[in-house]
């Protein structure tokens, strides 16, 4: 058997990744099986239900696995298989000046309450990350995977460059962070109710996720939360600032050069080189950009998407970021649409 080392073969589709493990089978002589391992790009999105809302919001995910070559037997065509899994990973912590809204606004947790308890030891912030069970598809089938990977890849996942803010990483069940929230609706509910009402069941209810936008934040918030020079001569400036548990999401648009464009997503540091993805209905920056009056870059066609992770390269200036999505779509020959969401 060839197993192959070294980093993992980073394309856009699972067709991509059957093609490039082909060549690498047939390199090999082809008459032996290979693995050959793969993943796609880090994402950096949202949970949109009502639990995995509140419980994990902006997260970072991706797929990985192994596509496995098996010579037939009589010498027909060889057996192309997939194995792979999802991987979720994020940094359960507190941030002052956030604050997460319950039982219809009735009930506001503040980030600074929260990450009080951490602060004289009553809790502990720490880093979430799990994968799903492993999945098998046939590659020689026509039917494609029930979770594709999208995009180019990036080799950050669990266990290998996950960010640290401090401490040890924990693994935690999704259930576990839920019933902490809960609790502090409880708890906040008690605290801001007091004598005169209580809640019938003894908890608060939680509501289920709808856009909340931070009053009177606007580009230059955005720009500053980002480290962002917004470039000479830039048009359509617009920003906002979506409320959500844990972090709020900074969006920021507008038209530039595509010289000007460039400049700022290489001192963004990304993953991997600008590249037109397949449009997906799933975006960190969600139905934001809409909000500003923007067609959402998720649905442009020939738009170009990378992210950036800037505590994974040593970014000190934007340490306090989890992750940035970069798009850029044209407008005319010479200028570009850029969109930034960053958590």
């Amino acid at each position: 058997m060839l197993r192959r080392g070294g980093p993992p073969l980073v394309s856009a589709t699972p067709s991509t990744w059957r093609q490039q493990a082909l060549n690498e089978f047939h390199e090999a002589g082809g008459d032996r099986t290979a693995v050959v391992p793969v993943e796609s790009r880090t994402r950096h999105t949202n949970l949109q239900s009502d639990e995995w809302f509140h419980a994990v919001g902006a997260h970072a995910q991706n797929v990985s696995g192994f596509v496995t070559v098996t010579p037939d037997a009589h010498g027909g065509a060889p057996k192309v298989s997939l194995d792979y899994q999802v991987n979720v990973w994020d940094r359960y912590n507190w941030d002052p000046g956030k604050s997460t809204p319950f039982a219809d606004g009735l009930i506001n947790i503040s980030d600074g309450d929260m990450g009080r308890l951490h602060k004289v030891g009553f809790a502990q912030e720490f880093d979430m990350q799990g994968s799903s069970s492993t999945y098998h598809h046939d590659l020689n089938s026509s039917t494609p995977p029930t979770t594709t990977p999208r995009g180019p890849g990036t080799r950050r996942h669990p266990g290998r460059r996950v960010p640290r803010r401090g401490g040890e990483p924990m693994k935690l069940r999704r259930t576990a962070r839920a019933l902490l929230l809960a609790s502090a609706a409880t708890l906040a509910a008690g605290l801001t109710l007091g004598g005169c009402t209580s809640a019938p069941s003894g908890h608060a209810t939680r509501t289920a996720p709808s856009p909340s936008w931070k009053k009177g934040a606007d580009a230059e918030e955005s720009a500053a939360f980002m480290k962002i020079q917004v470039p000479q001569g830039a048009t359509e400036v617009k920003g906002a600032v979506r409320v959500q548990p844990q972090e709020n999401v900074y969006l920021l648009s507008f038209v530039t050069s595509e010289q000007a464009a460039e400049a700022i997503t290489k001192g963004l540091h990304p993953d991997y080189p600008l590249a037109v993805e397949s449009p997906s209905s799933s975006s960190l920056s969600g139905d934001g950009f809409e909000h500003l009056g923007l067609t959402p870059p998720q649905e442009l066609k020939s738009v170009r998407t990378t992210s950036a992770c800037p505590p994974c390269v040593g970014d000190s200036r934007r340490r306090h970021i989890q992750g940035i999505e970069i798009h850029i779509g044209e407008v005319t020959e010479n200028r570009v649409q850029v969109y930034l969401a960053a958590y």
